[in-house]
């Protein structure tokens, strides 16, 4: 039998996924039993040795399990794919059951889970407003001033603890105003039992056949959102050469092929904003999120320019449809 001691609930499936061997009644090499115990699915199998080995770390096993999607749907819900409930199994005897997040960094309760608090949105877009929070009344508030003691109730949960989302719906939150279609920038408030755990700041931009709504996972474990602007496409020439003979003589080229590619620009924003949208530049999963749907697309990186104006800074990149990745293990 081997004892062990526990990650806490919540952590980091790639960074806090780490069991200690306490103790065991042998020291001879043991086979333990890595289990998805949501779905009863085995994700792995780790051979350890007491004095030897005396920590497991499991994260390979358990990104396998990991599926993070943009929520399409307005309202609340527990977001699927960001979790994965994991135990061990060894000599028959199974661990107490443990919840791991696609968060890089174990998660701290009652905080939003992202960086982004000055958001970009035309008024027919969506917007994800994901939490870590404990057991409490949930109220979403609008206000349409920066200092406006007027806060609407937009929607409320009794949440049992751990990860939220919330899906505002901008044109619903248009609603709200006396003026909507005055309505240039609003706040959103998130309170549980009464207190406000995050602000979040919106900036209202009128909806056009060049904006470009992107999503990217953070690194919170959830998914960040921008409408951009387009400035248009290009035709970018790939191609694959070879080098004949001894020396760098001659070149040949033995395949080209042309990709369009669209440039996407912030537009000009606080440098702090800024820094926060430069996180889809290095995140695994980037979508362009249209007509209801989310489509998965490659940033190229070789496009990034970042600008500053007067403390302001702007994005410019581009991006194409996603191209799978294909390697060979031997």
């Amino acid at each position: 039998m081997i004892t062990f001691s526990l990650p806490d609930n919540y952590s980091s499936a790639y960074t806090g996924a780490i069991y200690t061997i306490d103790d065991t009644t042998t020291t001879q090499p043991q086979i333990v039993e890595v289990l998805d115990s949501q779905r009863g699915e085995t994700l792995g199998f780790r051979r350890v040795q007491y004095l030897n080995n005396n920590k497991i770390n499991i994260a390979r096993y358990l990104a396998r399990a990991l599926n993070p999607q943009p929520i399409l749907s307005s309202g609340w819900s527990v977001p699927e794919g960001r979790t994965v409930e994991a135990q061990l199994l060894a000599d028959d005897s199974s661990t107490e059951k443990r919840i791991f997040t696609a968060s890089l960094s174990n998660l701290t309760e009652d905080r939003l889970l992202s960086s982004l608090t000055h958001r970009t949105v035309s008024p027919s877009d969506l917007d994800e407003i994901s939490l870590f929070a404990s057991a409490g009344q949930l109220t979403i508030s609008v206000a349409f001033g920066a200092n406006s003691p007027t806060q609407q109730i937009v929607a409320m949960r009794n949440h049992k603890g751990g990860l939220i989302s919330y899906v505002l719906e901008v044109e619903n939150i248009l609603g709200y105003a006396n003026k909507p279609e005055e309505v240039r920038q609003f706040w959103i408030y998130i309170s549980l039992a009464g207190k406000t755990i995050a602000r979040l700041r919106y900036s209202l931009i009128p909806a056009t056949s060049q904006s470009v709504r992107l999503g990217w996972l953070n690194p919170y474990g959830a998914i960040d959102y921008h409408t951009f602007r387009s400035l248009g496409r290009l035709l970018r020439s790939e191609k694959e050469r070879v080098m004949t003979g001894q020396s760098v003589l001659r070149v040949s080229t033995i395949r080209s092929s042309y990709v369009w590619e669209e440039v996407l620009s912030s537009g000009y924003l606080p440098a702090a904003t800024a820094v926060a949208l430069s996180g889809l530049l290095s995140s695994p999963r980037v979508w362009r999120v249209e007509d209801g749907e989310a489509h998965l697309v490659d940033v190229t990186e070789e496009m990034v320019a970042v600008s500053d104006e007067e403390q302001l800074s702007a994005l410019r990149f581009s991006v194409r449809e996603a191209e799978p990745h294909q390697t060979q293990f031997f």
